[in-house]
């Protein structure tokens, strides 16, 4: 089953998908699986029990971010096989949609939680690295007075980092990352 590189996430359903780390953790799980998975190969993609994925996996096919790819047959049963809607998934920012704002702020709170598990249990991890060149933990937050040629070079940037991530969510000889990243107009202040 083809997919589409990209999937602009625009309805309000949709979008509230994304507020649950579950939900997402489930949707990047499926994003780099090679072929589709089914519920017992996802709960081991994501270190959770089957059991504890079924009412997630419901809303997100009803929702259309994921797709019920058919089913396989395992251990002489013909058992449901899932797969994402596509390989990498866009939020469309539209302060159009009703309760946007409330939305982005459950999908941001969600992603937060996401990040600092990450974050904790990477610092317990033996592998951690720390420095400048082959670090693989590193949090930094900054605030910077930015011209609009600073924004476009900071979001080209960001683009970058994204296209390596999509480009290599399928276990290979590296080690398994995840990227944080939130740019955020803050309200004026006077410089004096």
């Amino acid at each position: 089953m083809t997919v589409p590189q990209t999937f602009v996430v625009s309805k309000p359903h949709q979008l509230r998908e994304l507020a649950s780390p579950v939900k997402q953790v489930i949707l990047d799980a499926l994003a780099a699986a090679k072929e589709p998975r089914t519920m017992r190969e996802l709960a081991e993609d994501v270190n959770r029990a089957a059991d504890s994925l079924y009412y997630h996996m419901r809303s997100l096919v009803k929702s259309g971010l994921v797709i019920d790819a058919g089913t396989r047959l395992e251990n002489g049963k013909q058992v449901a096989v899932y797969t994402a809607a596509a390989k990498r998934f866009r939020i469309k920012y539209d302060f159009g949609i009703p309760r946007f704002k409330q939305i982005m702020q459950s999908i941001f709170a969600a992603t937060i939680r996401l990040a600092k598990r990450n974050f904790e249990r990477g610092l317990e991890l033996d592998n951690v690295r720390f420095g400048t060149k082959n670090r693989n933990l590193y949090m930094t937050r900054m605030e910077a007075w930015l011209s609009k040629q600073h924004l476009a070079e900071i979001n080209r940037r960001i683009e970058e980092i994204n296209e390596i991530m999509v480009d290599n969510c399928q276990p290979s000889a590296g080690e398994r990352c995840t990227v944080f990243v939130c740019l955020a107009p803050l309200a004026e202040k006077s410089r004096d």
